[in-house]
């Protein structure tokens, strides 16, 4: 249970952390800055990339989700993180769930 928390780590040893972890395949980990981890997929057609979804955590370890261009109110997530990602088990459970609604939206 202890190697399972984030709460005392920084963005960028979040990033770190999670770049060892296996993840759910197709995402993109990218430390944008020091109050900023952006998990993202995106579908790429023809020469044109388009981010399908992303997580973004901010230096609070507070998440954000997008689908398709739209924001994911929190209501459709809480129930894996409610508040700031505490465990790395709750962010590869977010990034599954996300990974699902890129193949059928739930709203």
């Amino acid at each position: 249970m202890a190697e399972d928390s984030i709460s005392h780590l920084d963005i960028s040893g979040v990033a770190d952390k999670l770049k060892t972890e296996t993840t759910p395949e197709g995402f993109n980990i990218l430390l944008l800055s020091q109050s900023c981890l952006l998990i993202s997929i995106f579908d790429v057609s023809g020469d044109v990339p388009k981010m399908r979804a992303s997580i973004s955590v901010n230096s609070d370890l507070v998440a954000a989700v997008s689908v398709d261009e739209k924001l994911v109110a929190v209501c459709h997530f809480r129930d894996i993180v409610d508040g700031p990602v505490k465990q790395m088990s709750q962010l590869l459970n977010l990034m599954a769930i996300v990974k699902s609604w890129c193949k059928e939206p739930k709203w």
